[in-house]
């Protein structure tokens, strides 16, 4: 008898990647420690899946003018912004 085979298809996703939106200056002054926060999100966005990215990048809303907001847009605002602390003026 043979074993049952799986098989994973992945699915296509609207992964933000932070070197593909806008730099976007950031709402208010950042801590060094909002900085390298914003930097360890950027660089692991696209390992995230899209429904994570969107919950992490609520919680930073604020550095982007989006405080108590989520969603797609706001990801990328809070992406736009980490590109800017990234050096991408």
């Amino acid at each position: 008898m043979f074993d049952p085979l799986v098989v994973y298809e992945p699915r296509p996703s609207r992964k933000v990647v932070a070197t593909h939106v806008e730099a976007i200056a950031p709402a208010r002054p950042l801590s060094p420690q909002d900085q390298a926060a914003l930097a360890a999100l950027a660089a692991r966005a696209s390992r995230l899946t899209p429904e994570r990215l969107d919950e992490l990048a609520a919680m930073a809303a604020v550095v982007s003018g989006d405080r108590g907001q989520a969603g797609p847009e706001v990801t990328r605002r809070v992406l736009g912004v980490a590109r800017w602390v990234l050096g991408g003026r």
